[in-house]
């Protein structure tokens, strides 16, 4: 249940895709299907896209500290994907937004940044701290999802370092 859920040591983030009843799943299933999300992936891989997985997050202010998915990364070791980040309400900065870096790097999946966490907690290891990383992007080149339910960014996350937000007052 959501309450067990929210009283995880050290939460951040709770998945709940599977606890949504199976009408909603099923519209949620049938939207990430859609001849939209389809013709649109496809277009940009240049292959006919496979849906590996729908994540529902419901971030919580939790924490001092920014942890896994909340420091700057890039996904996996592929050469290419599609990420649909929707919000389900408003998103500011103390809900925690969903950042980006919005310029085209000439290496893709390729480009790494050296300084990166070489520890083997879970969801920490190649993540890059906010002062490395401004040691590498400009300030104009990061982007924030910002705005109101429904706001979408869609991003290639194996070659655009992104980052969860880290929420400060709401969840």
């Amino acid at each position: 249940t959501l309450d067990e859920m929210l009283k995880k040591k050290n939460a951040y983030r709770n998945e709940l895709f599977d606890i949504l009843p199976n009408e909603l799943k099923d519209k949620v299933v049938n939207f990430a299907s859609s001849d939209l999300i389809v013709n649109t992936a496809a277009k940009y891989l240049g292959v006919f896209p496979i849906l590996s997985r729908i994540d529902l997050y419901h971030n919580i202010p939790r924490m001092d500290n920014t942890v896994q998915a909340q420091r700057w990364h890039k996904d996996g070791m592929a050469y290419k994907g599609l990420d649909f980040f929707i919000s389900i309400t408003d998103v500011d900065m103390e809900s925690g937004p969903f950042f980006f870096i919005n310029r085209k790097n000439k290496l893709g999946a390729f480009e790494k940044i050296e300084k990166v966490d070489k520890t083997n907690e879970p969801g920490g290891r190649n993540k890059v701290s906010d002062q490395e990383f401004l040691k590498i992007f400009k300030e104009h080149e990061i982007k924030s999802m910002l705005g109101s339910k429904g706001t979408c960014v869609i991003v290639d996350s194996y070659n655009c370092y992104h980052k969860g937000g880290h929420c400060k007052s709401k969840n």
